[in-house]
């Protein structure tokens, strides 16, 4: 029997994994398996029975009618799902000890003990597995992971995790928490994601039935492939990048008032500082960004806060 210690953070975007050695990712997407091309079976295709239904998960799932991933209730039923990819991805054995951390964002903390529960016994395709897990409030591995990996002089964080569908922010001083100054919405990335959608949509006659995953693509890029030709959308992206940032920056003040400015920092990871950071787009004067791949951040800060090289290895 062997022993892990693992972290998964189970984004609305992608699923990001750490085991103390590596990261890796894999996209949040399920979709039923009588979804593929009519139901005809692929051998190619591998397929999940869970709770009494087969799933694609991950990438196959993309191309099948996923579902849509933007609220609690999809991470609380399906994460035992996306565990099991993750376990197997991982060559982990039934028998093995798993000792897992991950975390929700603090809008749904009220569902901590319910989340935890839920994901104590994976049971897919036959398989159980028994999990150890515990459960941070989501951006709070960002913290750590900065504090572990840079010299700190004075211990006093502005923490803003821009997730695909949610957005946390917290103020750290010393270690720990303003009790009054958190807060968590649903203003993701997503929000772009639609925008984006919506200019497809208008600008782009014919080029129909967008999914979410495929918008993000886009919204990288900045352009659209329409057969061999290109449409370019770089203006109007970056244009929706800006209204995001200027609400972002307004909402956060408007709860933090003025103790943004006493921060040393303002720590901003997630998927979604990709986009400010590539657009050049400052949120505050003292914007600092983690030394790792920002949508591992948090993920990689779970494990730090938990485990530690003399106490947790992966096998």
């Amino acid at each position: 029997m062997s022993k892990y210690y693992l972290a998964i953070d189970p984004g609305y975007g992608d699923v990001k994994v750490f085991d103390g050695k590596k990261e890796f990712k894999f996209v949040n997407a399920i979709a039923y398996a009588g979804n593929t091309q009519g139901g005809i079976k692929n051998a190619q295709i591998e397929q999940f029975e869970f709770e009494g239904y087969k799933y694609l998960v991950g990438e196959d799932a993309t191309y099948n009618d996923p579902m849509i991933t933007r609220d609690y209730k999809y991470l609380e039923k399906y994460s035992p799902l996306l565990i099991y990819k993750v376990l197997k991805m991982l060559g982990v054995e039934t028998t093995d000890e798993i000792h897992l951390v991950t975390g929700i964002s603090i809008k749904d903390w009220h569902n901590k003990e319910e989340f935890g529960n839920r994901i104590k016994t994976i049971f897919v395709n036959g398989e159980q597995y028994k999990v150890k897990p515990k459960i941070i409030p989501q951006g709070v591995g960002i913290y750590e992971q900065y504090k572990a990996t840079h010299e700190i002089s004075e211990d006093f964080f502005a923490v803003i995790d821009i997730g695909f569908n949610t957005l946390d922010a917290f103020i750290f001083k010393d270690g720990l928490p303003f009790q009054k100054y958190y807060f968590a919405n649903t203003n993701g990335v997503n929000k772009i994601v639609q925008q984006v959608i919506n200019i497809i949509s208008s600008k782009v006659p014919g080029y129909t039935d967008i999914s979410e995953q495929d918008a993000k693509e886009i919204l990288s890029a900045k352009k659209v492939r329409i057969a061999n030709n290109y449409v370019d959308l770089s203006t109007d992206i970056q244009q929706e990048i800006m209204i995001y940032t200027e609400q972002t920056v307004n909402n956060i003040n408007a709860k933090f008032s003025n103790i943004i400015n006493k921060v040393v920092g303002c720590i901003i990871a997630g998927g979604g500082a990709y986009f400010l950071r590539e657009n050049k787009v400052k949120m505050f004067d003292h914007d600092i960004y983690p030394n790792v791949p920002f949508e591992f951040a948090n993920v990689i800060g779970y494990w730090e806060a938990t485990y530690n090289e003399k106490t947790a290895k992966s096998n």
